[in-house]
Parts: structure tokens; C-alpha cells; sequence
């Protein structure tokens, strides 16, 4: 099992912190043991705590910046234990009354020490794993406490917000939560809703533009298949790989070096930074996804996309059955992929199945959020 330097065992703590001092973030490990100041002015403080994940910290700033445009009284914290300045400060921009760092850990002094300096009216846990010793003293304090995207706690909370029906199941068997909400994922809400014309404006006529999303480690057959294809001397080909630094060198154009010039049929184009998926996913014709996050498969239906997958993306998300293909070989895709080059229309005609999920979970979330700024509202 990991070491947690978040957790409640003391050696990953104290390990962490001899860490950060000795690399000159000293903040960060006083953060750890609860030293945290809340924000200097007056008002009932609202805590939202995030974990290590880029999709928790994104999340919790979204919130933030919803129950700010609530709550215009509260004073708000949003804490995390892995830093993304560009997902968060965008969304922050112009927001004032609130605080912003690394949050602590879960050794029960650190959760009495934090607790007593923020005095929070409220905490919500976004999209991370609850921890026991804070959940059951802020429940012990009175405090309101809301799960969101969030597992089941040790203690009855005020409500849970899940992003799946097991979640959801699971909440309501146990009872520990007052209220548990429709399961919707808000990670639709992030995705980018209209079409974005500039990498297609910059293809030759006809072209047809592909994106395979996958391992880094199965790369080396897609390519071989893609090499002996036809497509590739007629279609463009994106690729976007896990871990994103594991781009082969020497292969293909990278996105974040384009230089918006005119792009030839049979050019590789490697997406390596996630601004470009909404581009990407409104230009391609047809999208392999070999697992997925969430934000990404939301940024793919969204586009309006004929959709395929691998056995682990249809296993993790298995509504996706009616409007995906589930085909685990290189050369199923480049198949598929040819038969969607052939009937353009019909392609498109089926990808708008996955784009009209996606406006329903839309709609669905966005009432789910509207419940729980209402409930925020009323503390």
C-alpha cells in the first residue's frame, strides 16, 4: 500500500515534512500539520477540501466559484494536497474573501489544530477520499458536512452528492448521509460545449482527421497499424498517450508547437496539452480511446464524435454501450476508422447519440448543482 502523506499514519507524515523543509517548502509542511490561517475578514467560513488528482482540484475550484456567486457573505478555503496553479487560479480570477493552499493531514492533531483556526460553518470534501479523524471531529463540532464525488464516510454526514449509481447505492444502504442526491458527474459541466473550427480550418478539403488516446506503452502497434493503412497518406492523425511526457521524439508535430500553418494530409499531430481537446474532438471524425478520465470521455461526447473504445473504457463505463464500439485491436479501429472515412454523414449522424448524452447529463447535473447551492445558501 502507498505511503500516504496525507494520512494518519505518523512515519509518511514525518517523512513528508523532513521532505519539504530540506526542499525549501516549508509552507507546504506546516500546512500538513493543520497550521493553516483563515481568511482575514468576517463572515461564516465554508471549507472545500480536494485531494492530489488535477479532476479533484479542478472540481473544488468550480465550486468555489459557484457558491462565491451564493454566498457573497462567506468566506471560503479551498485546500489541496497536490498544487495546480492552472487549473485554479483561472476560475479564482476576481474572487476575493477566500484562501488557497495545501490543506492538512489526517493526524488527529493536525485535524484539531486546523479545525480550531478555520472554524469552518461548513466542509465538503471534493472528489477525494474522506478522511476518518477530520470527518468525525468536524461532526462532532456541529459542522455541516457534504460529500461530493466522494466515498462513503464513517460518520452520518448532511449529504452526499455521488457521481455514480454504485456510489449512490452504496450511500443509501449504509444511511450515512441525510440526503443522497441523483448521481450525475459533474465533470460534464467542464467540458467545452461548442465546436472549435480551428485545426479543422487548417486541413486540406476532405481530409478526414482522427485521434487515438491510449498508453504510451501501446502506441507501437497502433502506429505499425496506421502506417499500413491507407489513412495514412489521406487522413491527419492525432494521438494523445498516458503518461503525456512519454511522447516519442522525432515522431510527428506537436500541438503546442503548431504554428497554425496549413497541415498536409498524413501528418501526425501529437496532443499534448489538454487546452487542445475541445479543438480536437470537434474536428475529428472518429475517436479510439484506449481508457479515459472522465473529463476527457465527456470532452470526446461532447464534440460529437463517432466513438470506439477498449475493453477497460467499456468496462469503466458501461452506459456508453449504445453509442461506442468496443474494439481492442489496432486493426479494428483502422477498420472502423476507414468505414467512417467512407460515410461522413452517417457517421456523424450516429455521433450525435454520444453528444445527446452528453446534454442530458448536462441538464441533470446542472439541477443537482442547483440543490446544492440552494442547500449551502440555507446554512
Amino acid at each position: 500500500m502507498p505511503r500516504d502523506p496525507y494520512g494518519a499514519a505518523l512515519w509518511p507524515v514525518l517523512q513528508a515534512n523532513l521532505r519539504d523543509h530540506l526542499q525549501g517548502r516549508s509552507g507546504q509542511a506546516h500546512a500538513r500539520m493543520g497550521r493553516l490561517r483563515a481568511p482575514q475578514a468576517k463572515g461564516p467560513l465554508i471549507w472545500l477540501k480536494t485531494g492530489h488528482s488535477r479532476a479533484s482540484v479542478r472540481l473544488g475550484a468550480e465550486l468555489m466559484g459557484a457558491i462565491r456567486r451564493k454566498r457573497l457573505d462567506a468566506r471560503l478555503v479551498l485546500t489541496f494536497e497536490r498544487e495546480y496553479r492552472d487549473e485554479v487560479l483561472p476560475r479564482l480570477r476576481g474572487m476575493n474573501r477566500f484562501g488557497l493552499g495545501f490543506g492538512p493531514c489526517d493526524r488527529p492533531r493536525a485535524v484539531t489544530r486546523v479545525l480550531d483556526r478555520l472554524k469552518p460553518l461548513g466542509l465538503i470534501l471534493v472528489d477525494t477520499p474522506p478522511r476518518r479523524h477530520l470527518v468525525e471531529s468536524a461532526v462532532e463540532q456541529g459542522v455541516h458536512v457534504m460529500a461530493f464525488n466522494t466515498g462513503l464516510t464513517t460518520v452520518p454526514v448532511e449529504a452526499a452528492y455521488p457521481r455514480d449509481e454504485i456510489t449512490a447505492a452504496q450511500w443509501r444502504e449504509t444511511g450515512l448521509a441525510g440526503t443522497v442526491a441523483e448521481p450525475t458527474d459533474p465533470a460534464s459541466l467542464l467540458a467545452e460545449s461548442q465546436n472549435q473550427a480551428t485545426l479543422l480550418s487548417m486541413v486540406p478539403d476532405g481530409a478526414p482527421i482522427f485521434w487515438w488516446h491510449g498508453p504510451a506503452r501501446a502506441w507501437p502497434a497502433m502506429r505499425d497499424a496506421w502506417q499500413a493503412s491507407p489513412l495514412s497518406g489521406s487522413a491527419l492523425l492525432c494521438v494523445s498517450v498516458e503518461p503525456s511526457d512519454a511522447l516519442p521524439e522525432g515522431e510527428g508535430l506537436a500541438l503546442s508547437q503548431w504554428t497554425r500553418t496549413s497541415l498536409a494530409a498524413g501528418t501526425l499531430l501529437w496532443v499534448d496539452d489538454p487546452a487542445w481537446w475541445p479543438a480536437v474532438a470537434s474536428a475529428a471524425l472518429g475517436v479510439h480511446l484506449c481508457g479515459a478520465d472522465r473529463d476527457l470521455l465527456w470532452q470526446v461526447l461532447a464534440g460529437s464524435v463517432s466513438l470506439s473504445g477498449d475493453d477497460s473504457l467499456m468496462a469503466a463505463f458501461p452506459w456508453l454501450d449504445p453509442m461506442a464500439r468496443k474494439l481492442p485491436e489496432p486493426g479494428q479501429v483502422i477498420a472502423h476508422w476507414r468505414a467512417e472515412a467512407a460515410d461522413p454523414i452517417g457517421s456523424r449522424q450516429r455521433a450525435d447519440t454520444g453528444r445527446r448524452r452528453f446534454w442530458e447529463e448536462r441538464r441533470r447535473v446542472q439541477g443537482v448543482m442547483d440543490a446544492f447551492l440552494q442547500r449551502v445558501f440555507d446554512w
